[in-house]
C-alpha cells in the first residue's frame, strides 16, 4: 500500500546505532543504508518507476565506489539526498543522519 504522496522522508538512521554514535561510517554500513533505503522506495514510493531509477542510481554509486572516500555520516546523507533528488527530481525526499542533523541551510526545508 502505498502510504505516501509523493513526498518521501528517508532516515538515514538504518544502519543502526553504531553509525549514531560513530563519526567515520564503515563501508558495511554505507552498504546497508543504501540497501535500506532502495526497499523503502521500492515499498512506500508514490512513483515506482521513478523508486527504481532512484535505487538504481545509489546501488550503482556504491558498486563504483562513489561513496567510498566519504567518512561523514552528515556528508553521506547530503549525497545521497543529492543522488536521489537527481532522479526523482523531489525536492522534498531527504536523507538525515540518526541524530537528526540536517543539511545546510542551502538545501530547502522537507
Amino acid at each position: 500500500m502505498k502510504r505516501y504522496t509523493s513526498l518521501l522522508l528517508v532516515t538515514l538512521l538504518t544502519a543502526g546505532p553504531a553509525m549514531a554514535q560513530s563519526t567515520s561510517l564503515e563501508k558495511g554500513e554505507k552498504e546497508a543504508v543504501v540497501e535500506k533505503i532502495g526497499d523503502i522506495l521500492t515499498v512506500n514510493y508514490v512513483f515506482p518507476d521513478r523508486a527504481a531509477l532512484a535505487k538504481a542510481k545509489i546501488t550503482g554509486a556504491l558498486a563504483a565506489e562513489d561513496y567510498d572516500a566519504i567518512a561523514d555520516p552528515s556528508t553521506f546523507a547530503q549525497r545521497l539526498t543529492a543522488d536521489l533528488q537527481s532522479v526523482t527530481h523531489d525536492k522534498h525526499m531527504r536523507v538525515f543522519t540518526a541524530s537528526g542533523e540536517r543539511p545546510p541551510s542551502g538545501m530547502p526545508p522537507p
